[in-house]
């Protein structure tokens, strides 16, 4: 497997479940996501895809600390669903998108979030984080 630029962003956005749906005052709490603890590759994938099928239906899971921040990791993940998506069916002679394409439909997403979550755009101006295009 070619190693790409978004799979460190991919690893980055899983970060955020992981922290948003089991930690609170920075201690677990929950052990909601016990299944990705596993060696097993196969079944953490599962575990992962199963959060994104109830997606939509998941605002509740968030503990009680990070409920604010949990729209921008579901918008995230939103993101992975489509990007996902796309490369399912895109060709198989199409090339993987440019870093600077991840980076710029990344930013993107993150413009469309920021709405629910106010801090978000202070911190996006500081790190002058827009889209490329």
């Amino acid at each position: 497997m070619q190693y790409l630029y978004r799979h460190d962003l991919e690893g980055f956005i899983w970060v955020l479940p992981w922290v948003f749906l089991q930690f609170e005052g920075g201690k677990l709490k929950i052990p909601a996501l016990e299944s990705w603890q596993t060696g097993d590759y196969a079944e953490c994938r599962e575990a992962k895809c199963n959060l994104l099928v109830g997606l939509d239906e998941s605002q509740e899971l968030a503990t009680g600390s990070w409920k604010a921040e949990w729209k921008i990791a579901q918008s995230l993940l939103h993101w992975l669903q489509i990007q996902k998506s796309y490369r399912a069916t895109a060709p198989p002679s199409t090339p993987p998108l440019s870093p600077e394409e991840v980076f710029d439909s990344f930013c993107q997403m993150l413009w469309m979030t920021r709405a629910h979550y106010t801090p978000l755009e202070n911190i996006m101006r500081e790190l002058n984080m827009e889209p490329i295009k």
